[in-house]
């Protein structure tokens, strides 16, 4: 059984012995500087060590905005950059800061990780299912360890302000103070499966992730919510797309000057019914962070076809949507009944298949899933044809 007040207690020894002055601040405040350290989600898709501090999660904690600032503004645990990165009205909003950790704290972590790495690792299938959680099935795990040595060796071989490394060694701090990574479940109303927990290996950043998950197979519905789409009627730039996924999105790319992982987020964007313009602040500009180059990627022949097919489509999928009491405008509850779909898809695996993490539109696991076969009951069950993909993390 793992001592979590003792380990929490060594990690406040060893800050305070590189950082004297954290003496100065009792063991409670010093235990929110921690929290918010390792077990603060970060931006998966940015993959830049970005951590985005919400109000609910300090009031979870006890503390306030004001807390972090005085506490922050005292030992000079975080920086920003002043660049706030969610579009919309409320914009301007704490939470839409990105803070990252300085470079006086990254050598800690490092140093912190050292010591995680004594001992033995505990045994995956050891752990068992035990915890109740809003969302629990018997082939879904819920308490995940990482084997600390292979994981430590992986992370020194990238310089130590490299913000993956930063977030490999947190997880091994994490796992060692709490004795595995647990990770919570929740269901939401349109079926998806949603992670809440507080170090969320959902939200991970995918190059930590791939390390963090060495050996695992990693399942992808490819181009999932459009290839659902392109099942609700004849859609015929849908479907082209959907046919050509990789092609589409390179030749986008190409013809606008763009990073095709971008374009990927835009194409879905639309599908979701972000506005159609590339105004500062907007969805796509969030996206592309150059107004000139969402103008461009509205114009293009390929995305202005895809108009014609989402038009026809969206008030298809909003009156089924209706049919099961969605909430939202248009394209809300147009977007839940596609992942409605999606979730099910999903489940129906997981009927099946040991999940490790799920992933929306995919899954880990340490399975060997007979995709072929996956394929045609998913045909079978729901009139979708798609295509399963399937990487091993190595």
């Amino acid at each position: 059984m793992i001592d979590n007040k003792h380990r929490f207690s060594d990690v406040r020894l060893y800050l305070r012995e590189h950082i004297p002055e954290l003496h100065k601040i009792n063991d409670k405040s010093l235990n929110f500087l921690i929290k918010i350290i390792f077990l603060t989600r970060s931006s998966h898709r940015r993959g830049d060590g970005a951590r985005f501090f919400s109000r609910e999660y300090f009031k979870e904690l006890g503390r306030s905005y004001r807390t972090f600032d005085r506490l922050n503004d005292q030992f000079n645990v975080f920086e920003s950059d002043g660049v706030y990165f969610f579009a919309g009205s409320k914009n301007y909003v704490p939470e839409a800061k990105a803070w990252y950790l300085t470079d006086e704290w990254i050598p800690l972590i490092r140093g912190l990780r050292e010591i995680t790495t004594e001992g033995e690792c505990v045994d995956i299938q050891a752990i068992g299912l035990d915890e109740a959680v809003d969302f629990s099935h018997p082939n879904l795990v819920t308490r995940l360890t990482f084997d600390p040595k292979l994981l430590a060796d992986e992370s020194d071989k990238l310089p130590m302000n490299n913000p993956i490394a930063i977030e490999i060694d947190k997880l091994l701090i994490t796992q060692w103070m709490y004795g595995n990574i647990k990770q919570v479940y929740k269901q939401i109303p349109c079926g998806r499966v949603v992670n809440t927990s507080p170090f969320n290996l959902q939200t991970f950043p995918r190059d930590a992730r791939k390390i963090a998950f060495l050996g695992y197979h990693n399942y992808d519905f490819k181009n999932c919510h459009y290839s659902i789409a392109n099942s609700f009627g004849d859609f015929p730039y849908i479907n082209h797309y959907v046919q050509n996924t990789n092609e589409v999105r390179e030749e986008i790319a190409q013809d606008i000057g763009a990073d095709s992982g971008d374009v990927k987020v835009a194409l879905l964007a639309l599908l979701y019914g972000t506005r159609r313009l590339p105004y500062t602040f907007s969805a796509l500009y969030e996206i592309f962070k150059d107004k000139e180059l969402a103008g461009r990627f509205l114009e293009h022949k390929i995305v202005k076809e895809l108009f014609e097919d989402l038009d026809r489509l969206i008030p298809l999928l909003v009156d089924l949507a209706d049919e099961k009491g969605y909430k939202g405008n248009k394209f809300s509850r147009a977007s839940q009944y596609i992942m409605n779909i999606e979730s099910q898809m999903f489940l129906s695996i997981l009927d099946r298949y040991k999940v490790v993490l799920p992933l929306h539109d995919g899954f880990i696991t340490d399975e060997e899933v007979d995709i072929d076969k996956e394929q045609e009951l998913i045909k079978d069950k729901f009139g979708i044809t798609i295509k399963m993909d399937k990487k091993l993390y190595a």
